[in-house]
């Protein structure tokens, strides 16, 4: 009975350990399944704005990171598969889809540039009929163009400086500059006056230009 002891020991040893590594590599398997589902397709929100490369700006090695990363920016260039609208047939960098990452902001200058536009022409044609009317009654003062004396000094108005005609001695090389009724004037500059602000239109002091200056 001694010696048969020993030969059932080594028996039930060697059987029972090669049977355990057999399960060990069966959990490997489960932890590549679970990548493949941990891209979210739908995942919009973080997609950048995406546009085809053309072929002659395919990179030299096409595979570069996916086109749904975060830290994607305007110029970069990722490869699709699916992901973010991304064309899986477009293979334009054969056999990849190759894309870009564009600006996403064209539609936000044409809403600011239309408003900025109206106010303008409509102040404009608010400040020659307001100062077209008084233009009758100066005449009879600015008539007199005796300009080597003081000369009639035209009472400011609502727009308008007030203004004297000069000298034909201090007239411009070139007479034909700004009308007088620009806000912007000040004292000092020169403006043609062509009726508007009570300017006299036959004054000819500057012939064949009437020619004020801010006083």
């Amino acid at each position: 009975a001694a010696p048969f002891s020993p030969t059932a020991a080594p028996f039930s040893s060697p059987t029972a350990a090669p049977f355990s590594p057999t399960t060990a590599p069966f959990s490997p398997t489960a932890a590549p399944f679970s990548a493949t589902a941990s891209p979210t397709l739908t995942r919009v929100v973080d997609c950048p704005v995406l546009a085809l490369v053309p072929t002659g700006e395919c990179p030299a090695n096409p595979n570069i990171g996916k086109c749904d990363v975060p830290a994607l920016v305007v110029g970069d260039i990722c490869e699709g598969d699916g992901e973010c609208g991304t064309d899986n047939g477009a293979n334009n960098c054969d056999p990849s889809e190759i894309y870009k990452v564009i600006p996403a902001a064209p539609t936000a200058t044409p809403t600011t540039a239309s408003p900025s536009t109206t106010p303008s022409p409509s102040t404009a044609p608010t400040l020659s009929p307001s100062t077209a009317t008084p233009s009758t009654s100066s005449p009879s003062t600015a008539a007199p163009s005796t300009a080597a004396t003081p000369y009639p000094t035209l009472t400011q108005t609502e727009n308008c400086p007030v203004l004297a005609l000069v000298p034909s001695s201090e007239c411009p090389a070139d007479p034909r500059i700004g009308r007088c009724d620009v806000p912007t004037l000040v004292v000092g500059d020169l403006c043609e006056g062509d009726g508007e602000c009570g300017t006299d239109r036959q004054a000819n002091n500057c012939d064949p230009f009437e020619i004020y200056k801010v006083i």
